[in-house]
């Protein structure tokens, strides 16, 4: 990565983060009702549940195409997605495209969902990085160069040490 966070990286992380509200709204849901689904859709909640859920999904398949797109190399988020794309794909494709024949239920969905869960954490910890190695480097440059205007010429009258420390 360059010096400066790239508008690419930068795009991933907006798009990451349009997928990780819908990730938190859809846990508040279920903390709200211990997990249970049968409760959730008892509840008169479950369109809330399955639309949160939904556009998680298929915003998570959105980042890891740009993921891929920018040629980024992570082993953990790679394996992941490989190995449920499928599932990705086909729920991206139903959330955004007009279906007469609904596809898997999402109360079966969710039962198997700990790969997405693993997904959206590994594609989070992978930006968060990328993030903060960016961030600091744009402040070291900028701080470097702060440090060229300000500080210039000021601190000359300071004693040298002339001995190494031990």
């Amino acid at each position: 990565m360059s010096r400066e966070i790239d508008d690419g990286h930068k795009r991933l992380a907006r798009y990451w983060y349009r997928a990780k509200v819908m990730h938190d709204l859809l846990h508040s849901i279920l903390n709200a009702y211990d997990r249970d689904l049968e409760a959730i859709h008892r509840s008169g909640d479950w369109w809330d549940f399955e639309l949160f859920l939904d556009y998680w999904l298929a915003g998570l398949f959105v980042v890891v195409e740009g993921f891929n797109k920018l040629k980024l190399r992570d082993a953990r988020v790679q394996g992941l997605f490989k190995a449920n794309i499928r599932h990705l794909k086909a729920l991206r494709h139903e959330t955004y495209h007009f279906v007469v024949a609904n596809g898997d239920d999402a109360r079966e969905i969710i039962r198997e969902l700990n790969w997405a869960e693993e997904l959206h954490a590994a594609i989070g910890d992978y930006i968060h990085a990328c993030l903060r190695k960016g961030i600091a480097q744009e402040f070291l440059v900028w701080r470097h160069e702060q440090g060229k205007s300000r500080y210039k010429g000021r601190y000359k009258s300071l004693p040298r040490r002339s001995k190494k420390l031990k």
